[in-house]
């Protein structure tokens, strides 16, 4: 009895930190078509719904959020960076790349579970945290970048 309510308790703690991407789809051949190769650019908060992102340009303070629409945590997590990006007003751009739309920059940043949160500046990515964090963490971290 004890040992199944301590798998519960283990199995709940990592559910509330950290979702592991899902598997990659399998899909069969079917007829291909040719289409342009997308646009390199520069992803802000403001992007479109299902823009894949080319790449991320770290000309200032940024906050990337690799997240996934069905991850617990990461639900947990937006509004924190909602309320961050307003208080902050300009002077960090806050950005959300969807890992099941943006796999390829996933893989390049090695995001392996979710929530990942970047935090970079000209100089490059200077703090990574994976997990949902509180605000204060957060803000700490966004300290570091400016």
């Amino acid at each position: 009895m004890k040992s199944n309510l301590l798998l519960i308790a283990c199995a709940a703690l990592l559910a509330l930190t950290a979702c592991d991407k899902q598997p990659a789809k399998v899909e069969t051949p079917t007829q291909t078509t040719e289409t342009a190769a997308p646009q390199p650019q520069t992803p802000s908060s403001q992007e479109p719904a299902g823009e894949r992102i080319a790449a991320l340009n770290f000309d200032g303070p940024t906050v990337v959020d690799f997240y996934a629409t069905w991850c617990g945590p990461c639900k947990m997590v937006a509004p924190i960076l909602s309320e961050l990006e307003a208080s902050y007003g300009g002077r960090v751009r806050f950005v959300r790349v969807d890992v099941d739309k943006n796999p390829e920059l996933a893989g390049q940043y090695q995001v392996e579970a979710i929530p990942t949160l970047l935090f970079a500046n000209k100089s490059g990515v200077v703090e990574r945290t994976v997990g949902a964090l509180g605000k204060e963490e957060i803000e700490g971290n966004i300290k570091k970048i400016l």
